[in-house]
């Protein structure tokens, strides 16, 4: 059976996690994919943070990491994609619709990003050669 921490010490365990992604960063700084990683701890800790404004907070927190990992790796689909999963998360905890639709927006618009880059940068698939 699996094992709950208390809230105390996951948030502990986070803390940890985020220096450990920071020390990645500092001895090799273009380490797109620990920005992703260190993204996606937020989002998590994000969705286990009952207050909203803390919530948010992490999520726009991500929202840096995930925006490093393109900025090192334009293709990164994996940044795209879990920016779009943070940023689907912030607006569900969104008390005010018309917030929540707007923030629900962006995440196609970094998606139809990606999809264009993708089109450009990678070349055509062939079957069956």
């Amino acid at each position: 059976a699996a094992r709950t921490e208390s809230a105390g010490k996951a948030e502990e365990r986070y803390k940890e996690a985020f220096d450990k992604f920071r020390n990645a960063i500092k001895y090799k700084p273009d380490f797109h994919e620990a920005y992703c990683i260190w993204g996606l701890a937020l989002k998590e800790l994000a969705e286990r943070t009952k207050s909203a404004s803390e919530a948010e907070e992490h999520c726009n927190e991500a929202f840096e990491k995930f925006r490093k990992a393109i900025e090192y790796k334009p293709e990164s689909y994996e940044a795209y994609y879990n920016w779009g999963t943070t940023l689907s998360i912030l607006a569900q905890r969104k008390t005010v619709p018309e917030e929540a639709k707007k923030t629900y927006k962006k995440p196609f618009t970094n998606i139809k990003r990606q999809l264009s880059i993708s089109q450009t940068t990678m070349p055509p698939i062939t079957i069956g050669e």
